[in-house]
């Protein structure tokens, strides 16, 4: 499956609104909007995809939907966002990490990070739009 990645310059292709700044204890939030004018579908929509920067690579960090094996509905695997929708999300700026099935909440550090979406025009093409925002 090809991935393509966007950085969402274009006014026809979604795009993500969100602070580039935020304050260690604050609460991020962001916006994916659908400028295109077609539908679009988000896969994953409930797991939130947090990279952070650690010397020029960017690391997945632990943000499951449903922490430590606990017993949760299962997301959708899948959002339709018509043209011109609004989807909002917050993340408290926390991961999650399991120690002996007890979830552990830590805070991140200062520095990069960007947020990232996977969606496409039909349900199998999929392309990575991301933004950057950074935590001090």
């Amino acid at each position: 499956m090809l991935i393509q990645t966007i950085l969402a310059q274009t006014s026809q292709e979604p795009q993500i609104y969100a602070t580039k700044k935020v304050k260690r204890g604050k609460v991020l939030k962001y916006e994916l909007v659908n400028n295109s004018k077609r539908s679009i579908y988000l896969f994953d929509p409930m797991q939130i995809k947090i990279e952070k920067n650690k010397n020029g690579t960017w690391m997945n960090l632990e943000t499951p939907y449903c922490p430590c094996g606990r017993a949760c509905p299962a997301p959708p695997d899948i959002k339709e966002v018509i043209p011109n929708e609004k989807v909002t999300f917050t993340w408290n700026l926390e991961e999650s990490l399991c120690e002996n099935n007890e979830e552990k909440k830590r805070r991140v550090k200062k520095g990069l990070y960007r947020v990232v979406f996977y969606y496409g025009e039909n349900q199998q093409e999929r392309k990575k739009i991301m933004r950057i925002f950074k935590v001090g």
